[in-house]
């Protein structure tokens, strides 16, 4: 199915954000919700420019620069959202940023990483001076765990931080 609620969702968390760190999105007042990416009544996985396809958008997170995380739980895996300029506008490019590797449970690289059903996301900025990059906290429901997604670039890499994998 096609991400919906996105606008709605960006709206309240850019209110949370600083504005140095809203990345340039403006909440207006009269704005309607509408689709970001995604393709209405096109459940499936693929990544690309404007025609991204997800199965189950469960969670939203904002990062600093107004890119989406999105948890596509249907697909065992995180996706990224940005916007580029194109010829008629801005449009969503979706990418695969955790899993894609099939469904289960393992840690390390995130091309490599394994989620069970992914539900809930929270972004933790970068601090500055800080050793730690940003990172991106996830519910993996099906594997009963907290796993963090460190976001410095190419090497990204995925940690459980929190549960054991037994529910309860």
């Amino acid at each position: 199915g096609a991400v919906r609620r996105v606008l709605a969702a960006c709206a309240l968390l850019f209110l949370q954000l600083p504005a140095e760190r809203a990345g340039g999105l403006e909440c207006h007042p009269r704005a309607r919700a509408g689709t970001a990416a995604g393709s209405a009544g096109a459940a499936g996985f693929r990544d690309g420019i404007g025609a991204a396809h997800f199965s189950g958008p469960t969670g939203l997170a904002a990062g600093a620069a107004g890119e989406l995380f999105v948890a596509d739980a249907g697909n065992n895996c995180i996706r990224l959202v940005r916007w580029e300029a194109g010829a008629t506008g801005r449009l969503a490019v979706a990418t695969t940023v955790v899993g894609g590797a099939g469904s289960g449970f393992a840690d390390g690289p995130a091309v490599l990483a394994k989620l069970l059903s992914p539900q809930g996301l929270a972004y933790a900025p970068e601090v500055a001076g800080a050793e730690e990059p940003a990172a991106l906290f996830v519910a993996d429901e099906g594997n009963s765990r907290v796993r963090r997604v460190a976001l410095d670039g190419a090497g990204r890499a995925v940690a459980t931080v929190a549960g054991s994998g037994a529910p309860g």
